[in-house]
Formats: C-alpha cells, sequence, structure tokens
C-alpha cells in the first residue's frame, strides 16, 4: 500500500513538472500578447480608479486595443538597441529606406544618410477623426487611412514633409512654430493611423556629417518657403480682389 501511494505521488508530481514546463514554454514562445494583456489589465485598473466619463473610457479601451502592432513596434525597437551601429542601420535601411525615397528632396541621397534617418524613425499612432500632426516632423503612413485635401493617403505616403523649413532671420518670416503655414485642409486620420515620426531636430543633427544631403534638404526648403510665401501672397491678392468688388457700386 506504502509502495502503490508513493508511486502515485511521484507520477502526479512528475506529471504537474510536465504540464508547468510544457505551459512555461508555450507562454514564452511569443511574449507579446502577455505584455498586451498586461498593458491592458493595467488600463482598465487605472479606468476603475478614476473618474472619467464612461465615453471617454471605451475610446481609451479601444485605442489600446488598437495599439497592439505598435507596442510590438516598440519591443522591436529595443531590440535595435542591442545591435552594433552598421547592422542596426542596414536593418533600418530595409525597413525604412523605400518609404524615405518617396519624398522628394531624400531622393538620390547616400545610402549612409538614409540609414541613419531610418534609425531616428519612432512608431506613432493616431485615433480616428484626430489630426495627423506631430509638429515638426515628417510622418509616414505604415497603417490605416488619411485624409488630406481631398486625397485619400494610405500605408507608405506621408504628411509634413514641410517639416524641413527652420525659421531664420534670411528667410521669409512665417507665423506658425512650425516656421511653416498651410491653410489647407489638415490631415485627418480616418481609421486608426499607425506612422513612422522623423523629428525636425533629429534631422538637422545628421547635417554636420552629410554635408551634400544638408545642402539639398536647404534648398527644399528654400522652395519651400517661397511657394508658402507666393500662396499667402495670392490668396490675400484674392480676398482684396473680391472685398473691393464687393464694395464697388452695382
Amino acid at each position: 500500500y506504502c509502495l502503490a501511494t508513493a508511486c502515485v505521488m511521484s507520477t502526479a508530481i512528475l506529471w504537474a513538472f510536465l504540464i508547468g514546463n510544457f505551459c512555461a514554454i508555450v507562454a514564452s514562445m511569443d511574449k507579446h500578447p502577455a505584455r498586451f494583456r498586461g498593458a491592458m489589465d493595467d488600463l482598465n485598473s487605472m479606468l476603475s480608479e478614476s473618474d472619467l466619463d464612461p465615453e471617454l473610457c471605451v475610446r481609451v479601451r479601444d485605442y489600446f486595443s488598437h495599439s497592439r502592432n505598435l507596442m510590438r513596434t516598440r519591443d522591436y525597437h529595443e531590440l535595435d538597441a542591442l545591435m552594433s551601429a552598421g547592422l542596426r542601420g542596414e536593418v533600418a535601411g530595409v525597413v525604412s529606406e523605400t518609404w524615405l525615397e518617396k519624398v522628394w528632396y531624400f531622393r538620390s541621397s547616400s545610402k549612409a544618410f538614409m540609414r541613419e534617418l531610418s534609425m531616428l524613425m519612432g512608431p506613432l499612432m493616431f485615433a480616428p477623426f484626430e489630426t495627423v500632426d506631430a509638429g515638426a516632423s515628417l510622418l509616414i503612413i505604415q497603417r490605416g487611412l488619411v485624409m488630406l485635401g481631398g486625397r485619400m493617403l494610405t500605408r507608405g505616403d506621408h504628411v509634413g514633409h514641410e517639416f524641413i523649413v527652420v525659421r531664420d532671420e534670411e528667410r521669409v518670416a512665417l507665423d506658425a512654430e512650425r516656421g511653416v503655414v498651410d491653410s489647407r485642409v489638415s490631415p485627418s486620420a480616418l481609421t486608426y493611423v499607425e506612422v513612422l515620426e522623423l523629428r525636425q531636430e533629429d534631422l538637422l543633427a545628421l547635417f554636420p556629417l552629410f554635408p551634400e544631403e544638408a545642402a539639398r534638404v536647404t534648398t527644399a526648403s528654400r522652395w519651400l518657403v517661397m511657394k508658402i510665401a507666393l500662396l499667402k501672397w495670392a490668396k490675400a491678392k484674392l480676398a482684396r480682389e473680391r472685398a473691393d468688388a464687393q464694395r464697388a457700386p452695382g
């Protein structure tokens, strides 16, 4: 009897050990779902303890439920930091270089410059009906739909190409903090939109290392300033003409 009991207990312990190890292996095969569920649990705890409007809570939960891929991308950026500079540049270039080449003033840039730009880009996400704008930044769409001036922008398209315009006493004085004014309709997210962001300050920091590309981008920024100034002048002139026509006797 004692021998049978010992065998049963040993078998039960062994079985529990095997099941535990099997579950651990399965759980470690993809850690991202577990981290996402943990983030959602933390979010639910935060919302339950806060005095937020129920409709706002629904929107926040919906945003986080769509942020699974964004969280995964940010985890991958942590892996990039473990690579050597050269290898990190090659990987980033494969991922982002094709999209950066769609920006007209980055075309014909050196491979090294494009790799550096790719490494500086970080992920962002916008909710439906939000303005797709991150200040002085270039945004390249990864997922979702954006409406801009009657055009539908999708994966690979970009917004904010005028982010290269820098306030300078030698240039046209503009009123916006970004150094550029575009009175056309702002880009608006139609769905949840994931983008890669390149900030103006990060681009400017590369200029001393890449003088040829810096000269090309500077020329493009001056052309943009001139274009915007001409558009503003034309609109002001048209407004004056309309006002004069309304004041003129019938």
